[in-house]
């Protein structure tokens, strides 16, 4: 009775270990969903960088920032010194932007 319920029991976790390896390599999200957040406050010197990007996540790494989180499903959380943020500068006139 042990053997079959042993048997049960470790074929159940196979399937089990078997669909998280399979959800766990998909994100689920759509490609609108995967977002990048960019947040501070007056207060602190550092900024939070979240993102499912790869090429914002190879950047940063590449830079020196500190990655503080991964959540297991293709984004990462950086958190850098303030001073990297920057406000953008208003398009010049007289050049198409991308809203034209």
């Amino acid at each position: 009775m042990n053997k079959i319920r042993s048997g049960t029991a470790a074929k159940i976790l196979a399937e089990l270990d078997a669909a998280k390896s399979a959800f766990v390599g998909r994100s689920g999200l759509e490609a609108w969903e995967k977002e990048t957040i960019i947040r501070f406050s007056a207060g602190e010197d550092d900024a939070y960088i979240f993102t499912y990007q790869r090429g914002w996540q190879n950047r940063l790494k590449k830079l020196g920032a500190k990655e503080i989180m991964d959540n297991g499903f293709g984004a990462k959380e950086f958190v850098v010194d303030k001073v990297w943020v920057r406000m953008p500068l208003p398009p010049r006139k007289g050049k198409k932007s991308n809203d034209d």
